[in-house]
């Protein structure tokens, strides 16, 4: 693993990804049919109750019926089969058979002419996630050690542990560990032959690899 990555605001990412989240509900019902003599009305008509049951607490909740979107899929496989994949539903049978052939091949490099089977239907209807538009990293901090701590490494011995504020340290500056780096979320500790670069949103890119590195966003 070339470096890691410790995201702005860490102690409360979860929470904030359950805010921008979508909002979104899912149902699955067996429907196992052979797709030879099947029509596009039967799926649909199996399909009518399961979409009206994921958008009924959506609509409950207070959303506009037109910021709902509804996806169907249905899951395939050759008969005899015990896997399935999941193929979206358009309306057209034509078009859900060579979906799955065309994923079939893709993922196992080769499809048959072998009867298809229709095994589940799902739907999952859901509104858009909520744009979190956080802001740019100041650029203006210091960029020096606030306190320092001793400490101890196997690489270095008892050393010197200089102590950042992430909020001090500008964007592209390169900080060489043993340091610490506060904030009020986390506190994260660099380790000797590590360097840790804040990219432009506050994240802290972390490695010993220049490559990695370089990808922070400046």
């Amino acid at each position: 693993m070339p470096g890691v990555v410790v995201p702005a605001h860490a102690g409360v990412f979860s929470a904030l990804g359950c805010v921008v989240a979508e909002v979104a509900y899912d149902h699955v019902q067996t429907f196992r049919r052979p797709l030879a003599g099947l029509g596009a009305g039967d799926l649909d008509a199996q399909f009518a109750p399961l979409v009206a049951a994921v958008e009924a607490p959506l609509l409950a909740e207070g959303h506009r019926p037109e910021s709902v979107e509804v996806r169907r899929s249905v899951e395939v496989r050759y008969v005899g089969q015990n896997y399935e994949l999941e193929v979206p539903w358009t309306g057209e049978l034509d078009a859900l058979r060579g979906g799955f052939h065309a994923l079939h091949r893709r993922l196992y490099a080769y499809a048959t002419d072998d009867a298809v089977e229709c095994v589940n239907l799902r739907v999952r209807a859901g509104v858009e996630a909520v744009g979190a538009r956080l802001p740019e990293w100041p650029t203006t901090g210091a960029g020096q050690p606030f306190t320092e701590h001793g400490a101890y490494f196997p690489e270095t011995g008892v050393t010197a542990l200089p102590v950042y504020r992430r909020e001090d340290l500008p964007p592209g500056q390169p900080v060489k560990g043993p340091v610490l780096i506060e904030d009020p979320w986390a506190t994260t500790l660099v380790y000797p032959g590590h360097t840790a670069v804040l990219d432009r949103a506050g994240n802290l890119w972390m490695g010993s690899d220049p490559d990695f590195l370089s990808g922070v966003r400046l």
